[in-house]
């Protein structure tokens, strides 16, 4: 296997992708120390699988990651590529024996992530380091000489001057594979050490295991017989449920209509309690006028009295100014009568006198001007005696006035009276009315919220009813799940008896056959 290109971007000094070319002849890298010619050895190393980061001289693995310079900023993936020709197909595993060309790769990232490349298709170390195995190339094959190299061989043990020789001359991957083989057959024989010991415990089990086998037959019977018995019990359970939820809620409709016709009928009483509340005030309001008038009345009659006491004084006192002019009258009338007699006396004594002559006409005239003063003082008397009967009569005609109002008044207070008393009675009426009212919508509230109630209790034992329910819906689930783990467990342990009864016949078989031999 010939190497034809080697691909490196970001593996130490190599930051952008730099492809050397390996052609046919020998390819030397020429250039001053710390230029990185020992970089190209490390990315072949590398690439073939080194794992110890001090071999490619570095601390860690970390290291061969580009880091950055002064005008480049590090980077966060190393990658290499390296492509063999493939003039041995024969020498290489089958699905690799079709390819003229092998390019084998190797990715780092900063996060620790690794990945391994064989044609572009991801693989792993081993398959890596399978494909070079007998061919001279790998990480540890004398294909890669460094400096220092031929003085390790030189000086080395006989061991690894050995393994030197045999990888050389190609036998290292048969005595690779001899290894794995002989690996393999140990494991293999400690496998059947450890299924004869198997075998002998699971045969002293065995019996154990079959009673285990008659009892859990026996359990999956008992289980399915007990799942018949919850079933049917669940199914009695589930009925009577439904009938006595269908019965809550036949028992809850009727009571939703009887809260519904005790509502209306609490409207209605509520309603007629509020028209009697207005009637009651409207009558309590007119019981207020009524009274107001009444007080009003009694003030008036009050008044009233107090003007007829007055007027009645006041009649008395013009019946005795009567009486008093009456009796003046009367003296007048006799004054005036002893006037007219003594006027007819004097004018008798004129006509004797104006017999007599003109002697005695002086006297006559002083006698004719007493006459006429007696007549002027008669008359005036007589105007003051008309005027006292006018003022007899008014005050007559204002007590009677006052009399009447005075009657008036007694009538309208009467009245008053038995309309309040009316009032009264309508009242106290509206009042037990009200009281009855009350009583009535108190019972009503008090059946409602006994409805209300019994309502509240109903729905709390529908409620608890289909708790139940679904708690007997989620017991019946456990258990039928229960029950499909107790079987799932019952053909685990028949495959597992089955499976142990196949591995002591097959070994029962190879230790005849080794005791046949």
């Amino acid at each position: 296997m010939r190497i034809r290109r080697l691909e490196m971007v970001g593996f130490k000094s190599f930051m952008d992708r730099t492809v050397v070319g390996f052609d046919d002849g020998v390819t030397a890298v020429v250039g001053p120390n710390g230029c990185g010619k020992s970089n190209v050895a490390d990315a072949i190393r590398w690439v073939l699988g080194e794992q110890s980061a001090r071999s490619l001289r570095g601390r860690s693995m970390e290291d061969v990651i580009f880091n950055g310079s002064e005008s480049k900023p590090p980077l966060s993936l190393a990658e290499v590529m390296l492509t063999f020709e493939n003039d041995r197909p024969s020498e290489l595993p089958p699905q690799y024996q079709g390819f003229s060309e092998i390019t084998v790769g190797r990715r780092l990232f900063r996060t620790g992530e690794s990945e391994y490349l064989v044609n572009k298709v991801q693989a792993r170390l081993l398959d890596v380091q399978d494909l070079f195995l007998g061919s001279g190339v790998g990480r540890t094959a004398y294909s890669i000489i460094e400096q220092g190299r031929i003085g390790q061989i030189v000086s080395a043990r006989p061991e690894d001057r050995r393994a030197i020789v045999e990888e050389a001359a190609g036998i290292s991957r048969y005595k690779r594979r001899r290894e794995a083989a002989e690996r393999k057959m140990e494991a293999t024989q400690q496998n059947l050490l450890r299924v004869a010991d198997l075998s002998g415990e699971l045969g002293k089990q065995l019996e154990s295991l079959n009673r285990q086998a008659r009892k859990a037959e026996r359990y999956k019977a008992l289980k399915a017989r007990i799942r018949e018995l919850e079933l049917h019990l669940a199914a009695n359970r589930h009925l009577e449920l439904t009938a006595g939820l269908r019965a809550a809620e036949e028992r809850r409709a009727s009571l939703k209509a009887e809260e519904s016709e005790a509502a209306a009928r609490l409207a209605e009483l509520e309603s007629a309690v509020e028209t009697e509340r207005a009637r009651l005030a409207m009558e309590e309001r007119r019981v207020q006028d009524l009274t107001s008038k009444e007080h009003a009345i009694e003030s008036a009659a009050r008044v009233s009295e107090v003007s007829t006491e007055a007027a009645e004084r006041e009649l008395y006192q013009i019946a005795e100014r009567t009486r008093g002019q009456a009796a003046e009258v009367e003296e007048l009338k006799v004054q005036a009568e002893s006037l007219a007699r003594e006027s007819e006396q004097l004018v008798s004594r004129r006509e004797e006198l104006a017999s007599l002559g003109g002697a005695d006409e002086a006297r006559l005239a002083e006698a004719e001007a007493s006459l006429r003063e007696l007549a002027s003082g008669e008359a005036a008397i007589l105007a003051e005696a008309e005027a006292a009967r006018r003022a007899a009569g008014e005050a007559l005609g204002r007590a009677a006035g006052h009399k009447s109002q005075l009657a008036q008044v007694d009538r309208q207070r009467h009245d008053l009276e038995a309309r309040l008393a009316r009032v009264r009675s309508e009242g106290e009426e509206l009042a037990s009315r009200s009281l009855a009212l009350d009583g009535s919508r108190s019972a009503w509230v008090e059946k409602l919220g006994r409805t209300r109630q019994l309502k509240l209790r109903l729905e709390e034992q529908r409620g608890a009813q289909e708790e139940l329910l679904e708690r007997t819906r989620s017991e019946f689930i456990q258990n039928e799940a229960r029950l499909i783990t107790l079987r799932e467990e019952l053909s685990d342990k028949r495959a597992r008896l089955h499976s142990l009864a196949e591995v002591m016949r097959n070994y029962e078989g190879t230790a005849a056959g080794s005791a046949a031999s």
